[in-house]
């Protein structure tokens, strides 16, 4: 076939259109995760505020929604794992602004992006180490989780701040 792509030392053949459909659903829904505006960091919570200044809780997501558009244009293959790593490590920064910036007001749904997070890196090392279909359909379950998550986080932000 001429779709298909050998992956891996272990010469496991994937069919990479499936592969990038499963990714790039969850990094869409990453993608989908910011909040539009301008860019500025808030002003303090006495201070009387126009309609184009918002809280720095929405910058945060705006930075989260630009590395998630950096990581859907990565397509699948051993080499860039180490690229999704290091978007990974780069969103993980910028959800710790975020906790920063918002308290503890959103802590279930920051709870639940950090854990699917978590989980993606996880799934990328073992791919890492192993890439077969199961480590890589395994990268693509848990994109998709890391998705949900960063959507259940900026309908929360949108809902209040943004």
């Amino acid at each position: 076939m001429r779709d298909q792509r050998v992956l891996g030392s272990v010469g496991c053949v994937i069919a990479s259109p499936r592969l990038r459909r499963l990714l790039a659903v969850g990094v869409l829904a990453l993608a989908l995760s910011g909040c539009s505006g301008s860019n500025s960091t808030g002003s303090s919570p006495g201070a009387s505020s126009s309609a184009s200044s918002k809280p720095a809780v929405c910058t945060d997501i705006e930075n989260l929604k630009k590395s998630a558009h950096d990581l859907k244009d990565t397509s699948i293959s051993q080499g860039a794992l180490a690229k999704i790593s290091g978007d990974l490590d780069t969103i993980k920064q910028q959800l710790a602004a975020f906790k920063n910036d918002a308290k503890a007001q959103y802590s279930a749904e920051t709870g639940q992006l950090s854990s699917a997070l978590n989980t993606l890196s996880a799934d990328v090392a073992a791919a890492k180490t192993n890439t077969t279909g199961a480590t890589l359909a395994a990268v693509g379950s848990s994109l998709r989780q890391v998705g949900n998550a960063a959507k259940s986080l900026e309908a929360a932000v949108t809902s209040t701040s943004c």
